[in-house]
């Protein structure tokens, strides 16, 4: 798709969301997003491009969204997994195509569920590296 065809519709509202500077949400700019203005539900745009991150969301997805990626992410950048590993483990535990698996395009309910699956993810992991010795734990003692 050319990137003067990209027609965002709002999931909230069903208009057309406006293509503006992001400075109109953040007071500075740090590119372009796609608005709702009846809304306030935006998204960003990948660099360079028109073609959106995701889709639009409102504040309380936005939240969500930034805290499955927070749980998320750590499997890749801690090397729990490779990037593209994590994100096909993702889609096997969300029931989706890979290729449909992206954050940004989750609902609260799916992100919650990321969340949930990548702490299940990481409290096991843990426990077999302390099964194992791989692990290091500081001692906790309180300081006078």
């Amino acid at each position: 798709m050319n990137s003067a065809e990209y027609k965002v519709i709002c999931p909230y509202c069903g208009k057309t969301a406006e293509y503006v500077d992001s400075k109109e949400i953040y007071g500075i700019s740090y590119g372009m997003i796609y608005l709702c203005r009846t809304c306030c539900a935006y998204v960003g745009c990948h660099r360079g491009s028109k073609r959106p991150l995701g889709q639009l969301a409102d504040a309380d997805t936005r939240k969500w969204r930034h805290r499955a990626h927070s749980c998320f992410d750590w499997l890749w950048r801690k090397r729990y997994f490779s990037r593209g590993s994590a994100y096909r483990w993702l889609a096997e535990q969300m029931g989706l195509d890979v290729k449909l698996t992206h954050i940004g395009m989750f609902d609260v309910e799916q992100c919650k569920k990321v969340i949930d699956v990548s702490r299940k993810y990481l409290i096991d992991i843990n426990k077999q590296l302390k099964k194992h010795g791989g692990i290091y734990e500081r001692n906790r003692t309180a300081k006078n």
